[in-house]
C-alpha cells in the first residue's frame, strides 16, 4: 500500500533483502493516507552515515524502564575496545573490565524488552558479578530496595567474572572444601527467628 517514507526509512527498505523491493513514486499521495504507519517506531531523522573510527556503545538503564544502548563513534579511555578475535569477540585475555574505584552496581538482569525481572545480581568494585539467592529476604538483608534496580541485559553481565550466589541461607554454611560447590546443608547453622 502506499506510504510516505523518510531518507532513513527509504534507506532501510532500499537495502532490506525482499523479493519485491520499494517502488518510489514522484506523485502525490492519495487523500486517503494520513501519514506514516511507523511513526511510533522512534527510526532515526536521518540516514546513518559511515563511522571513521572504533565503534562505542553507550549503555543506558533506568529503574522502570528497558534497557538502551546508543551507538556511537570515537570511544575515549577505557571506552576503547581491544581488537576482536577471528570468532568475533573479545578474547578473554584481553578482556578488560573497569569500574570506578568504590563502585559497583545492584542490578536486575533480564531482556531487552523487560522493564523488571526477579533475578538480581551485585558487582563489586573488582568487576565479580554476584547473584543474589531468590526471595526478598536476602534483599532485605543486604539493605538493598528492588524498586532502585535498572534491568540489564544477561549479555552485560556475561562480560563479569561471576562469583558465588549470596544468600542468606549460604550465609549460614561454613565455605565449602570445594569452590564452586555447596556446602552440605548438615553444616549449616538455623536461621535466627
Amino acid at each position: 500500500g502506499w506510504q510516505p517514507l523518510d531518507e532513513f526509512a527509504l534507506a532501510v527498505l532500499e537495502n532490506a533483502t525482499f523479493k519485491h523491493g520499494p517502488n518510489p513514486l514522484d506523485v502525490g499521495l492519495p487523500t486517503s493516507v494520513l501519514g506514516s504507519s511507523y511513526a511510533g517506531s522512534h527510526w532515526p531523522d536521518s540516514a546513518v552515515g559511515p563511522l571513521t573510527t572504533a565503534p562505542c556503545a553507550e549503555h543506558d538503564v533506568a529503574p522502570g524502564r528497558i534497557p538502551h544502548v546508543a551507538l556511537a563513534g570515537q570511544p575515549t579511555g577505557a571506552a576503547v575496545s581491544p581488537e576482536q578475535g577471528s570468532e568475533g569477540s573479545i578474547p578473554a585475555d584481553e578482556r578488560n573490565v573497569t569500574l570506578d574505584r568504590g563502585h559497583g552496581a545492584f542490578v536486575m538482569v533480564g531482556t531487552w524488552d523487560e522493564s523488571e525481572s526477579d533475578s538480581t545480581v551485585v558487582v563489586d568494585p573488582l568487576g565479580k558479578v554476584y547473584p543474589l539467592g531468590p526471595g526478598p529476604l536476602t534483599l532485605s538483608k543486604l539493605g538493598y530496595d528492588p524498586t532502585t534496580a535498572p534491568v540489564v541485559p544477561d549479555e552485560w553481565t556475561a562480560l563479569f567474572d561471576e562469583g558465588v550466589t549470596l544468600s542468606t541461607s549460604a550465609a549460614l554454611c561454613p565455605p565449602s572444601n570445594e569452590p564452586g560447590k555447596p556446602q552440605s546443608s548438615e553444616d549449616c547453622q538455623v536461621a535466627p527467628q
